[in-house]
Formats: structure tokens, sequence, C-alpha cells
């Protein structure tokens, strides 16, 4: 009986054991024309979402350096910002838009799909288009959240035909401290909301 107390007892010290590791990675913008991504705030957040660092870079890099981290816990990545919301986004976008809706030339990439949901309501619609004419028009400054890019984890790998519908998945990066050692290429995919056209 002692010999399993200790057992479980060093199990659970090893579990809820922490340890100063760096965090790395690059912000990869999805357009060739807009390669570096402005004022990109990069967060780290725990289980139960409290942020445990946060960083704001202009350099398409960040990385966090010796941050604790509970050994088996599972800890998430996410980002938000960018830069100009009319950058990169014209008529032509909108013209996509139009034929993907009427189904005349559906969208064929998953990024375009974010592209072109500048509110950012899970789905492609009218909505969208109006929106975008308005910015266009300088008739209102931002989208409805106020972002100008949407970033998601770089390595997701999509599961189905409606990739709107995956966000929730598809916009973090998951960060497990397994054996207390660095963890580097932890990217994001910067998609600029409104630039369909790519």
């Amino acid at each position: 009986m002692k010999y399993l107390t200790l057992v479980f007892s060093a199990l659970f010290f090893c579990l809820g054991a922490t340890a100063q590791i760096s965090l790395s990675g690059q912000i990869i913008s999805s357009d060739i024309s807009i390669p570096v991504v402005q004022n990109v705030t990069v967060e780290l957040v725990d289980a139960n979402g409290n942020i445990v660092a946060s960083t704001t870079t202009n350099n398409n890099s960040y990385q966090f350096s010796n941050v604790n981290l509970a050994q088996g816990q599972m800890y998430r990545l996410r980002a938000s910002g960018g830069g100009a919301v009319l950058e990169e986004v014209s008529t032509f976008d909108m013209v996509l838009l139009v034929k993907h809706i009427l189904g005349l030339q559906p969208l064929t990439n998953p990024y375009q799909y974010f592209a072109g949901d500048v509110n950012e309501d899970g789905t492609v619609s009218l909505q969208d288009i109006i929106y975008m004419r308005m910015v266009i028009l300088n008739m209102i400054e931002d989208f409805p959240t106020g972002k100008s890019w949407t970033l998601l984890d770089h390595d997701y790998q999509f599961n189905s035909n409606e990739p709107l519908s995956e966000y929730q998945q598809a916009s973090t990066i998951e960060v497990v401290n397994t054996n207390n050692t660095d963890l580097n290429n932890l990217n994001f995919l910067a998609i600029k909301l409104g630039h369909v056209n790519y």
C-alpha cells in the first residue's frame, strides 16, 4: 500500500510540475502582395482562458521566453490584429463573392471563405459584400468586428467542405509541455479579410 501511495504521489508531482520554456513562431501572410502583417498580438492562454503571456509583433515573428508551463497541461496560442482594412480589397473581390453566392463560380480554397466572411458570422453572404462595398466607398472605417485580418493555425488541416464551421479549431494552436523543451515553428497563417482574389 505504501508503494502505491508513493507511485501516485510521484505521478501527481510530475503532472503538476512546471518548467520555464520558450515558444516561437512566424506570422505567415497568405497573400504575397502583403508580405508583412503589422500589429499582430499573440497570446498564450491556459485551459481556463486566462492569459499566461502576450506579445505584439510587427515583423512577422514572435517569441515567448522562459514561460512557466505545467507539464502535461494543455495551453493554446491565439493571434489577432493586422494593418489597414482596405489594403488589397477591391470590387473584383466583391464580384468573386457574388459569383460564389449565385453558384456560378464557387470558392475553391478554404482560406477564401475566411477572407470573404468579413463580418465573421460563420457564413459568406450578401451582407459581407455590403460591408466590403461600404469600406471601399469609405462609408465605414472598419469591418464589423474591427479586424482586418484573421489568423489561423498554419498547419491546420480542414476536414470538411465548410471550412468556416471549423474556425474554433483552426484559430488556435495547441501547446503541451511534454518534456520541458522549447517549442518552435508554432506558425500562424494570416488571411486578409476582404481580399478573396489570391
